[in-house]
């Protein structure tokens, strides 16, 4: 790896990461709010 490739890849590295954790998070507050909806139906 050069540095050229390094900085040209550490960026798109950087945003991947950024979303799959937002999804990741978005996911467990998804998972919260239909589980909670289910508690207060029954």
């Amino acid at each position: 790896m050069r540095l050229r490739d390094i900085t040209e890849t550490l960026p798109i590295f950087l945003s991947g990461g950024f979303v799959c954790t937002t999804m990741i998070f978005n996911c467990q507050v998804y998972l919260l709010i239909t589980s909670s909806k289910r508690l207060i139906a029954l």
